[in-house]
């Protein structure tokens, strides 16, 4: 588990990289990099991986999408992998720059 919790993000990052500066028209660049990604031995994927781009956000996460728009919110990057004893989910976020993530402007 320790391997995936370091790989995981790693996988997410680099996908978003690989695709910066979404349009919303552009989501299913990134979506189609996630979807190749496979889970590994002892892990399985319930769902596919999810992207939100601009006022996607809003459909990805449960409240609080204002404020990652007000600090610059790009894209984000989210999956879900199960193993025992307990699910793992992670999502990556990128944002306009980190001054605004700090709530400079």
């Amino acid at each position: 588990m320790s391997q995936l919790r370091h790989t995981l993000p790693r996988l997410l990052c680099a996908a978003l990289a690989a695709t910066p500066a979404l349009r919303a028209a552009d989501g299913d660049a990134l979506l189609a990099l996630l979807a190749r990604l496979e889970p590994a031995a002892g892990w399985t994927a319930p769902e596919p991986a999810r992207v939100a781009v601009g006022d996607g956000l809003f459909d990805l996460i449960d409240g609080g999408a204002e404020l990652y728009h007000e600090f610059g919110f790009r894209q984000a990057a989210s999956w879900q992998l199960e193993t025992k004893p307990a699910p793992v989910s992670r999502s990556n976020y990128e944002m306009a720059d980190a001054c605004r993530l700090r709530g400079g402007r």
